[in-house]
């Protein structure tokens, strides 16, 4: 099982680096808003930003991505101990 594992760990790692995900990083411009004092304008900054035909989407986040694993600690219906549990906000 170990061996089959790192295998498949491998594999995916490898994926991961050397194939096209369609993700662009040139063209991205991450900024961190729902825990910040431009969280409470998000709306009145996306809705004219989006009107320019260069921008594609805009999103909110947490925290910007890559940046630090989020884990959080949740019960889930008939478990009795709470457990972490990767989250990510969007």
């Amino acid at each position: 099982m170990l061996i089959i594992g790192t295998i498949v760990a491998i594999t995916q790692l490898n994926f991961l680096q050397n194939e096209d995900t369609g993700f662009d990083e040139e063209h991205v411009i991450m900024v961190p808003v729902i825990r910040s004092s431009i969280g409470e304008k998000y709306l009145s900054l996306k809705n004219p930003a989006i009107q320019n035909t260069a921008i594609k989407s805009i999103t909110a986040v947490e925290e910007i991505v890559g940046a630090k694993h989020q884990v959080g600690n949740y019960r889930f219906k008939g478990v009795q101990k709470s457990r972490p549990f990767p989250r990510f906000f969007v």
